[in-house]
């Protein structure tokens, strides 16, 4: 057994059997330029931290070990005084839709595990016609057979557990409100501002796999708007000019 599915399997049955809680939130924050940033946080509680310490396994440790190796990515870490990892956030920029499917592949690998598949297929997209930006692929939540099998019990037993103790989140946000026909729904990340960034927030349940379809024109230079206020301008200018040579004509 890999040491990374033996730290897997450690926390998986630390949390069944103590009721600790685990916290998983992944993102994706999309940016004007149809670029962005890609996260993963997990948190665990302090008590199964000190547990899976106690049992010789580090579930943090070997996430980082895994990102370390891959390039471009940041980790960012919470320790106890002890060094321990209290929380890992892996982050990575990307420019446009081919970067963010390499990003995406690599996070999906490096939490691949036979337990669980936590990030479905997931493409980026951008229209260079109209400037709309799509984010379209789906987020499962589901546990295997290996699972069950670990936890020693039915697989259908096994995922109304996991759900109390492992929340999991993925989150989405987008500096404009979508365009008409996304499915997702998405709320003001700042209520004050309903035109602003937009967020959508996904909480998954074991079993579950939800869709996620968002779409939106990158903000920025209206050629349009330019031509007519540059028309309207070159107008007045004209019209002006015409009143000056009037006036020369009548004074000679």
């Amino acid at each position: 057994m890999s040491t990374f599915r033996h730290a897997v399997l450690i926390v998986l049955l630390l949390v069944l059997a103590t009721g600790c809680e685990l916290r998983l939130e992944t993102r994706v924050d999309l940016d004007d330029e149809g670029g962005g940033q890609l996260l993963l946080t997990i948190s665990p509680d302090a008590e199964l931290v000190e547990m899976a310490g106690s049992a010789g396994v580090d579930p943090l440790g070997r996430l980082v070990e895994r990102v370390e190796v891959l390039d471009g990515w940041d980790l960012m870490t919470a320790e106890a005084e002890d060094g321990t990892l209290l929380e890992v956030t892996v982050s990575s920029g990307f420019d446009g839709p081919e970067e963010f499917g390499v990003r995406y592949e690599e996070l999906r690998g490096a939490l691949d595990a036979p337990e669980a598949s936590l990030l479905g297929p997931m493409t980026l997209s951008l229209d260079p016609e109209t400037d709309v930006v799509s984010l379209s692929g789906s987020v499962p939540f589901q546990l295997t057979e290996v699972a069950a099998a670990d936890a020693g019990m039915p697989l259908e037993a096994l995922a109304p557990q996991v759900d109390a103790v492992v929340p999991y989140t993925f989150v989405v946000t987008t500096p404009v409100p979508l365009v008409e026909g996304s499915t997702t729904v998405t709320t003001p990340v700042d209520p004050e501002d309903p035109e602003g960034a937009q967020q959508v927030v996904l909480d998954l349940s074991p079993g579950q796999e939800q869709v996620v379809e968002v779409a939106y024109v990158r903000p920025g230079f209206d050629l349009t708007a330019w031509l007519l206020q540059g028309g309207v301008a070159l107008l007045a200018i004209l019209a002006i000019a015409g009143g000056v040579m009037a006036q020369r004509r009548r004074i000679r």
